[in-house]
């Protein structure tokens, strides 16, 4: 009976200290899941947050291309009309003509080659933010990242156009160049005036299209403001979901504790 004395207040003991150790480690639990949360929610933040730089960036260069668009329309409309003035002139003018054309020529080359090489830089960028928000954010919400594809997709189809348009440039630099302007027919002249007009419509077409992408960019910052809400709630969730699991085994702790302490032997 002794024994048997001695051997019950030690079971109460354990049961204690096991309750106890129990509601220490649920604290500690409690302490590192919310800490977690934080950083979680503040790197998430930074990620998507540099995610809209990188944007803000794609947005800095479509507003370059439009300036440079810009200066080549009016340079190919600058072109059509030293062109049609080709008929009137001397001969002798026409050396002077055909010069100045073929330098309006050389300096629409150079922009398109410029906002080609924008474009490209653009369309990078606005890859690695679709690629990056499609990772962090799979919310499969149908909507989450059509506004980036789509920009996308406008992008790549205007980098065509602008190949199209050096084409054209070409050709007109190769028609101006490889004849004398004394053996320069009124219909190859002609030819080429309409080759103008073509690549001004093409830069009339393209500076259009590039507004419309402006406000696709604005579109696609928005999602990503969405994304930034949505991710960090669905950690905010786990965090209070992890938190209520900690919870019901602490409460599971309290009440081995209370039971040692009530049991009499």
């Amino acid at each position: 009976m002794v024994e048997g004395c001695k051997r019950r207040p030690l079971r109460n003991v354990v049961g204690l200290s096991l309750g106890g150790l129990g509601i220490a480690i649920c604290i500690a639990a409690l302490i590192f899941v919310w800490i977690v949360d934080a950083r979680l929610s503040r790197a998430t933040g930074r990620l998507i947050d540099g995610l809209d730089d990188s944007l803000v960036t794609v947005r800095e260069r479509i507003v370059q291309i439009e300036d440079r668009i810009q200066s080549a329309k009016i340079t190919s409309d600058e072109l059509e009309k030293s062109l049609r003035e080709w008929t009137k002139r001397e001969v002798g003018e026409r050396a002077a003509l055909r010069l100045n054309a073929v330098d309006k020529v050389d300096r629409a080359s150079v922009i398109v080659q410029q906002g080609g090489d924008l474009l490209e830089t653009a369309e990078s960028s606005a890859m690695l933010v679709n690629s990056v928000l499609s990772t962090i954010d799979s919310s499969g919400e149908p909507t989450a990242l059509s506004a980036l594809e789509q920009l996308i997709k406008q992008i790549a189809s205007l980098r065509t156009q602008l190949a199209d348009a050096a084409q054209v440039i070409t050709t007109i630099h190769e028609r101006l160049s490889g004849t004398s302007e004394a053996k320069l027919p009124a219909e190859k002249v002609e030819q080429v005036v309409q080759l103008t007009v073509r690549l001004a419509a093409t830069f009339g077409d393209v500076e259009a299209r590039l507004q419309k992408i402006t406000e696709g960019l604005s579109d696609a910052q928005n999602r990503i403001e969405e994304a930034k809400t949505r991710v960090q709630r669905w950690i905010h969730a786990s965090a209070i979901g992890v938190t209520l699991l900690i919870l019901l085994m602490a409460a599971g702790q309290v009440a081995l504790c209370r039971l040692a302490a009530k049991t009499e032997y």
